[in-house]
């Protein structure tokens, strides 16, 4: 989420506090991307006294907890943030992630396999699962829905049934498309646009439908049907309020 400093002239700042961050990689704090996902970082705080001439320096430092940067981050974001409207379809939100549901829709899919029966699909009109999406940082992570009512914590989670999603927290590889820098409730139909209107490629290692014939049976069946029926879906084995814990 893209924020402005904003000070006040009612009270009067002064230096604290130092953080210093030691990375293992370029731009480290920075960065969110899938390949930098291995780079370690390291912040420590340091008081700040005084030289004799009076210019501030900083002094020793320890390590900063988890917790310390959470607080640092929320009192920051509330300087320059005011009440902020969250639409209806957004579950939950923090400073590094936000969590949004997308109802049963009917839109076109898109394959890039290699494989006959899939790429005959490309660009056909079919029905979609209820989905959850979840951006954290510069992922996105997809999980499907079973109903098509907002879900509550206790809410079953299933897997999303699609190529290109992998592991039980439904990560989604992008397979070079850009997302958006950031995200917020602003920007949400861009992250589903990202996942809706790109090329489905590989992944389909595992199983992401419990229908048989796999994804091309799957998908070739959406074309025809009511509803995407719950029963193609298989379940994550956990509820909401699991996935978010």
């Amino acid at each position: 989420m893209k924020t402005q400093p904003v000070l006040s002239d009612a009270y009067t700042l002064r230096l604290q506090h130092a953080i210093l961050i030691y990375g293992s990689g370029r731009d480290s704090l920075i960065s969110h991307r899938d390949e930098d996902r291995r780079v370690n970082s390291v912040a420590t705080i340091h008081d700040i006294g005084a030289r004799t001439d009076g210019t501030p320096e900083i002094e020793e430092g320890r390590c900063v907890s988890a917790k310390e940067i959470e607080n640092l981050a929320a009192n920051l974001s509330a300087m320059s943030r005011g009440a902020q409207w969250f639409p209806p379809e957004v579950i939950a939100i923090s400073m590094t992630s936000i969590v949004w549901w997308k109802p049963r829709t009917k839109r076109r899919i898109w394959f890039r396999t290699g494989e006959t029966d899939l790429d005959a699909l490309n660009g056909r009109l079919v029905h979609h699962p209820a989905l959850l999406f979840m951006v954290s940082g510069h992922s996105l992570h997809v999980m499907a829905l079973a109903g098509n009512e907002r879900p509550t914590p206790a809410t079953k989670l299933y897997r999303a049934p699609y190529l290109n999603c992998f592991s039980d927290d439904g990560h989604v590889q992008l397979c070079g498309c850009r997302p958006p820098e950031y995200a917020d409730a602003d920007n949400l139909q861009v992250w589903e646009s990202v996942f809706y209107d790109s090329a489905f490629t590989h992944g389909e290692t595992q199983r992401v439908t419990a229908l048989k014939g796999g994804s091309a049976a799957l998908w070739k069946a959406q074309q025809t049907n009511k509803i995407f029926p719950a029963s193609a879906l298989i379940s994550a084995k956990q509820t909401l309020k699991e996935y978010l814990s």
